[in-house]
């Protein structure tokens, strides 16, 4: 289990990628996974910060990508379900915003995928 009393990290990447690997799930930042899906993983991606109108902070954006074997696609709903219980832990930390993007097939990796996406506030500092 995710220990939230501890400090965050120096990111809150790092922290969604330790509380993932904590849970004993697959993780990756985007470009590390190399070569076809043999078993489910996980890859964030950030999508970039902006401005919360009328306050001094940033809303910033991550996907978390869930992908399991092509040969297996009924894991995926298992696989998310578990991603997403993971990252209940970064709460108030990190907010989902039940924004999830549907399944995809990637030819690519021999993977079915699916996006789901989070989002979490920093203070601006001036």
């Amino acid at each position: 289990m995710f220990d939230g009393t501890k400090a965050p990290r120096e990111t809150r990447l790092k922290d969604i990628y330790h509380c993932l690997a904590q849970e004993e799930i697959d993780v990756y930042f985007q470009g590390q996974h190399r070569g076809n899906c043999v078993k489910p993983y996980v890859v964030i991606v950030s999508r970039g910060e902006s401005k919360v109108i009328g306050y001094s902070s940033t809303a910033t954006t991550v996907e978390i990508l869930c992908y399991v074997p092509l040969k297996t696609p009924s894991e995926l709903d298992i696989f998310v379900d578990k991603v997403k219980q993971a990252l209940k832990y970064l709460k108030p930390m990190l907010k989902n915003i039940y924004s999830d993007i549907g399944d995809y097939v990637d030819d690519d990796v021999k993977a079915v995928m699916r996006t789901l996406q989070y989002s979490y506030y920093r203070k601006i500092e001036e």
